[in-house]
């Protein structure tokens, strides 16, 4: 059996959990958590800080997961913030599919800021503050600067799907920044 086929099956058994989204809260914004009750993440097998896929009604995001707040313990839902039910292409109170994710780490990925950015060392920033930030392409995720964040959109990665940053991997930033009024997903329509 190849590699391929080997993952083609763990994905046909992969268990998954249907939660309804809801809003993260003040805390957590920015930060890539997907926040549920121990109960779901015992079912898809996963305890925190692991990374999770949650499937939306036009793609397929990342987040790590996070412990639930007590007041959320049973209640079937996933906190998660505007970033990633935008990328995911859900919103507040829709239902989201969540599974463990199937993830590599990243031989390579570019990013373009959505905003001119005076950083000279952006590459060392990306790599050092979004090590083990989980990636997917045409994703938009938050860089912590000082005290702002800044949105990159993640332009490509090698290999396709989920990816973490690594050591070794190599990282492109877009010498401009990305016009956000030509793109269409609405991932960047953050406010």
């Amino acid at each position: 059996m190849s590699l391929g086929e080997a993952n083609d099956r763990q994905e046909i058994f992969r268990p998954f959990i249907k939660l309804r989204v809801a809003e993260a809260k003040q805390r957590d914004l920015h930060k890539g958590r997907a926040r549920m009750d121990n109960e779901s993440m015992k079912r898809i097998g996963i305890s925190t800080g692991g990374i999770i896929e949650i499937e939306g009604k036009r793609r397929t995001t990342a987040a790590v997961a996070w412990p639930a707040y007590p007041n959320d313990f049973n209640k079937s839902i996933l906190r998660i913030d505007e970033v990633i039910h935008n990328n995911a292409g859900l919103s507040i109170n829709e239902e989201a599919i969540v599974r463990k994710a199937l993830f590599t780490k990243a031989e390579h990925v570019s990013f373009a800021p959505a905003q001119m950015v005076a950083e000279t060392e952006l590459k060392s920033i990306i790599k050092k503050k979004m090590m083990g930030v989980p990636l997917v392409e045409q994703d938009t995720v938050m860089l912590p600067l000082k005290k702002d964040y800044i949105p990159l959109y993640v332009v490509s990665s090698r290999p396709k799907g989920i990816v973490v940053l690594a050591k070794e991997t190599l990282i492109d930033v877009s010498a401009s920044h990305i016009d956000t009024n030509k793109i269409t997903d609405s991932s960047w329509r953050i406010r």
